[in-house]
């Protein structure tokens, strides 16, 4: 099997956090931490890979610099590990883009980053199984908006990328719509979350780790970028 034949399933949970970090960043670039776990699936073809994305942690909504990355993971990491939720462990980033219309892929930064990820997790003996991979998923500006103008095809939103085979250290490879899996439930949520016609649109705002950071010390029990509580309540009531 190719790397290409991994099957990537975006959770309710990582699918919404996603959207509305980029759908409340509209005139900026966001980034943020896919968290998840790797599988197998069965198929027709026989046993492939499987990544699930269980949930995103925002971080940026600047441009990355490396201390605050190298702290936001840090975090990150001792979060999961100390989590009883099960989410999983760090499998990969996201972003989206500044300008309306730049989605053909990840910039530079994320790039660099999910990179850095692929080789941590070789690094920590977390190395995925054979033929999977983490991935970088980009979310499309303008795939967003159509999905908050009322377009049914909620996955276009979001594309995901691996591993080049070519350039082994660039994460540019888009990888087909058949093998991004995003469930109904999915969809649901995300429209009940983020579109703009919904009763609760306005209700929750997603912190990232920059919010944390800005909003002093006053503002570090309400502003709290690892779970976004209010967020996680809402999906796991829609769902």
């Amino acid at each position: 099997m190719s790397q290409q034949d991994q099957t990537v399933v975006v959770g309710p949970m990582a699918h919404t956090k996603m959207l509305l970090h980029a759908c409340q960043n509209p005139y900026t670039q966001v980034h943020g931490v896919l968290l998840g776990s790797f599988g197998t699936r069965q198929s027709s073809g026989g046993v492939g890979p499987e990544l699930t994305l269980t949930d995103a942690i925002p971080v940026f909504h600047s441009s990355p610099t490396k201390p605050l990355l190298d702290m936001a993971l840090q975090l990150i990491e001792a979060h999961t590990a100390n989590s009883s939720r099960g989410g999983g462990g760090i499998v990969g980033w996201y972003s989206a883009n500044e300008r309306l219309g730049d989605d053909d892929r990840p910039g530079q930064a994320a790039l660099r980053i999910v990179g850095g990820i692929a080789a941590g997790l070789d690094g920590m003996g977390k190395a995925p199984p054979t033929h999977a991979e983490p991935v970088a998923v980009l979310v499309s500006n303008r795939g967003a908006v159509d999905v908050l103008g009322g377009d049914d095809n909620v996955v276009a939103d979001l594309k995901v990328f691996g591993r080049d085979r070519v350039h082994r250290q660039q994460w540019i490879k888009m990888y087909a719509p058949d093998h991004v899996k995003c469930s109904s439930t999915g969809q649901k949520v995300v429209r009940e979350v983020c579109s703009v016609d919904a009763e609760v649109s306005a209700a929750p705002a997603i912190y990232d780790f920059e919010d944390h950071l800005d909003g002093g010390a006053e503002n570090l029990a309400t502003r709290d970028w690892l779970t976004n509580t209010i967020v996680t309540n809402l999906v796991r009531k829609s769902a």
